[in-house]
């Protein structure tokens, strides 16, 4: 490739963000393959599920496994459960409260896009629609916990604990990168840094 370029010279300072000390660029003359092993999506698994192990385990240190859940759990919110929560808390809010009540749980985690239901060492895993997300920064806000029918769904299966995630290099666009809105005023990703 000539070097004046002008997809050479674009190239060449993407690499040398990361790699100063690179020369040159040059085209790849055939294709790379590379094979993903049982082995790599065995420790991807492993990994996703040593992750949400810990963080779970930073509210119930007892547990020992974390598992998905496969069918949804039909909860409902009365008002005594929204009296009885706190606000900002995963333990504590008013969707958890009615969690452990209906299902007779040790206890349960409700963030804002996951749920754990803890009975004895294990924990389960489930998704949290987005008709619940929306009550959930409701009452973080202090506006309240709207009473009525709510569940709790099975992560979908790309998700599960069992699937490994995409690893690897990402492609790069030219697109500047998206920019994510973090809604204010409501509990903290598990796993932040920031749990309150």
């Amino acid at each position: 490739m000539p070097k004046n370029n002008s997809n050479h010279k674009g190239a060449l300072a993407r690499v040398r963000k990361y790699f100063p000390q690179v020369e040159e660029v040059e085209d790849g003359l055939k294709p790379i393959e590379v094979e993903v092993t049982a082995k790599d999506s065995k420790s991807a698994a492993v990994r996703n599920h040593k992750n949400a192990l810990a963080r779970v385990r930073r509210y119930f240190p007892q547990v020992e496994e974390v598992e998905d859940g496969l069918k949804p759990i039909e909860v409902e919110v009365t008002a005594k459960d929204s009296k009885s929560a706190a606000v900002r808390n995963h333990e504590g809010c008013a969707m958890a409260v009615a969690c452990k009540r209906l299902t007779k749980a040790d206890g349960v985690i409700v963030s804002i896009s996951t749920a754990y239901i803890i009975k004895g060492k294990t924990a389960t895993r489930y998704s949290v629609p987005e008709h619940v997300q929306r009550e959930i920064v409701s009452f973080d806000r202090e506006a309240g916990f709207a009473e009525g029918n709510y569940r709790l769904i099975p992560v979908e299966p790309s998700a599960r604990l069992d699937e490994p995630k995409p690893t690897g290099p990402h492609k790069v666009t030219g697109k500047p990168r998206r920019t994510f809105h973090h809604t204010a005023g409501i509990r903290t990703v598990l796993g932040s840094e920031n749990v309150r």
